[in-house]
């Protein structure tokens, strides 16, 4: 009742009331809008999306050589996320590295389990329906039509389908300096201090 109120005398006198989505209220402007530009298309939290937005802008900013890659892309909304943070800051010349199955997480072992519940992923996927977004399930031409939307380059988006674990030893970029995935950020321990998972790294470390 005390809203409606409040927003009626502000209307009155020419004010429009908005509610603030708190998750982004702290984020600049592009930074929010590119968060909610992908949103439909990552399971990831906006938090952990502005996150790597800031990541990117670091490494343009301060110079920093090397490829994206994001391991597990379900929809490709943070690959989307960085397209769109190189391209408001005119950068083209970066390749975009995107591992996955394209068809879904593969089946879930005896080992795999959410820690603090203790529940296995087999209940979660049971929970969630078994449908694409539960298995995290995503067309190859999908993805690619989602990255490409952003305007990026066409012939800077690599999509390498497989699972991870074979894929990132054969076709990891030599040069990398920030990904996506694992609940990483940024990469290159050489210059940030940050872990690699050990298969980029050994790839890296062999080029």
């Amino acid at each position: 009742m005390l809203q409606r109120v409040i927003r009626k005398v502000a209307n009155s006198i020419g004010i429009e009331v908005t509610r603030v989505d708190t998750e982004v209220s702290d984020l600049s402007p592009d930074e929010r809008r590119i968060v909610n530009t992908v949103r439909p298309f990552t399971m990831t939290s906006l938090q952990r999306i502005a996150a790597l937005v800031q990541a990117i802008l670091y490494t343009i900013e301060n110079s920093i050589p090397g490829d994206f890659v994001e391991c597990g892309v379900w929809k490709g909304g943070s690959s989307m996320a960085a397209a769109l943070t190189y391209l408001e800051h005119g950068v083209t010349e970066v390749d975009l590295f995107l591992f996955d199955t394209f068809a879904g997480m593969p089946a879930p072992g005896h080992g795999d389990y959410r820690a603090t519940t203790r529940k296995t992923a087999r209940e979660m996927l049971d929970s969630a329906g078994g449908g694409d977004e539960g298995c995290a399930r995503a067309s190859e031409d999908e993805v690619r039509g989602n990255l490409l939307s952003t305007g990026y380059p066409a012939d800077r988006v690599h999509l390498v389908k497989g699972m991870v674990e074979d894929t990132i030893p054969l076709c990891a970029p030599a040069n990398f300096n920030a990904a996506a995935g694992y609940g990483l950020v940024l990469v290159d321990e050489t210059r940030t201090g940050s872990p690699v998972p050990s298969a980029l790294q050994k790839r890296r470390s062999d080029n």
